[in-house]
């Protein structure tokens, strides 16, 4: 503050500090510090009379300068502040000196009720320089917080892409699916249909062939038995050494085989019994129709490998027409390996079911002609066969609630599998 010398000086410096002090609250908040530290050297060159005066700001250590006065040389200010002088008043802002530093130098020794003057401008100043900061700080975080939203939104935007796309590629591997899984439904039912189909035909042709059948049982049995018996008198009525007794030997063999046909036809519906008990022993069966036909395989060079999980599988269905089964499914396995080879039998219980594999090495069967293997008078033997084997087989099995199955490949061999009911035990 000026002080005036004389008498008024007192009166002066009293006005001095009036004035001083009205206007120290008028320190604006500029939106700069620049501007604000042209205000602070404009008030204390003015109202306190300083020659020399500067305003730091920053902690200690990483002060910066806003404004200066007196000073021609800023190299020396550091120096000038240091030293202690009672014309000096250095005065730390904020706590421990974080928000800055003010230093004055009047011409004469600064009184202690200047100090207290200039306490309260520097006090002032440190609040606005501690808001400037707070409003750049706050400026700083806004100005972040707005590129983060900014980077935020172009995430989200990008994300929603993304989103989209794959909420799209979704819907499409759906809809494919679900026209797949429409696609495999449509193919399940049109072979379940076309099995059905076929064994509807293969129904009606063995229901009209039981017909056909019928009809030749009463047509044809009795009339064939006669000759047959006529043929046994005439040859037994002629000498043995008669000429012509190899071709009445040929007439009763066609006789015979024709009567084998009739009565295969009779079993395809069940127009012919078996007497004897509805149930068979798999092993009885089996070792059965091995010993009967073991020396024909012996001469055909075929070796019969058998494999039994037990003994005594008790079957659902007549021992002899099992017997017929297998005699069947063994003759054709010999057919089918003419330079011999081998027929491994397979007998293993599967959940209520037995199941007897015949697996042989023969020549197999065309794939193209497996589906119609177990249709009558279907063969592969040419004049050889009847084709009434399998069908018969088939039969029988499916009457007595089995099934046969079979697989083959050319040149590799086929295995049929049947599949036999087992008898319930009585607890």
């Amino acid at each position: 503050m000026k002080r005036v010398p004389g008498k008024q000086s007192n009166y002066s410096l009293i006005t001095a500090e009036l004035s001083a002090l009205y206007e120290i609250p008028s320190l604006s908040f500029s939106d700069s510090e620049e501007r604000f530290a042209a205000e602070v050297v404009e008030k204390a060159t003015r109202l306190f009379g300083v020659r020399y005066f500067t305003l730091h700001a920053g902690p200690p250590g990483n002060r910066r300068l806003l404004a200066s006065w007196g000073f021609q040389d800023v190299a020396r200010i550091e120096e000038r502040i240091n030293i202690p002088s009672p014309e000096r008043f250095n005065l730390p802002l904020g706590e421990k000196g974080q928000t800055g530093l003010v230093f004055m130098e009047q011409a004469q020794p600064i009184l202690s009720r200047e100090r207290r003057i200039f306490t309260v401008f520097a006090r002032r100043v440190e609040i606005v320089l501690q808001t400037l900061s707070e409003n750049a700080r706050r400026k700083r975080v806004e100005q972040e917080l707005s590129r983060y939203r900014e980077h935020l939104e172009e995430l989200v935007k990008e994300r929603t892409s993304e989103l989209k796309m794959s909420n799209e590629l979704l819907r499409r591997e759906i809809r494919e699916r679900k026209q797949a899984e429409m696609e495999r439904e449509a193919m399940a039912r049109d072979a379940a249909a076309s099995k059905e189909r076929e064994l509807m035909e293969r129904t009606n042709r063995l229901a009209s062939i039981g017909l056909l059948a019928a009809g030749i049982a009463h047509e044809v049995n009795n009339p064939l038995q006669g000759m047959l018996s006529h043929m046994h008198a005439v040859r037994r009525a002629l000498p043995e050494d008669f000429p012509k007794n190899d071709s009445i030997e040929m007439v009763e063999e066609g006789i015979q085989s024709i009567s084998e046909i009739v009565n295969k036809l009779l079993t395809l519906t069940r127009q012919s019994g078996h007497s004897g008990p509805a149930t068979a022993i798999s092993s009885v069966a089996l070792d059965f129709v091995t010993q009967l036909l073991e020396h024909e395989f012996k001469r055909a060079g075929i070796k019969i490998i058998r494999k039994e999980e037990s003994t005594r599988f008790k079957l659902n269905i007549n021992q002899q027409e099992l017997i017929q089964v297998l005699i069947n499914l063994y003759i054709n396995a010999k057919d089918a390996m003419p330079k011999g080879g081998r027929l491994t039998v397979t007998t293993f219980a599967e959940e209520d079911h037995c199941v007897i594999c015949l697996a042989d090495t023969g020549q197999g069967i065309p794939k193209k002609l497996l589906g119609q293997i177990l249709s009558p008078f279907f063969t592969t033997k040419g004049a050889r066969g009847t084709g009434l084997g399998l069908s018969v087989a088939e039969s029988i099995l499916r009457h007595c609630g089995g099934s046969i199955h079979v697989e083959s490949a050319e040149n590799k061999g086929s295995t049929f599998r049947l599949k036999i009911p087992l008898v319930r035990e009585e607890k």
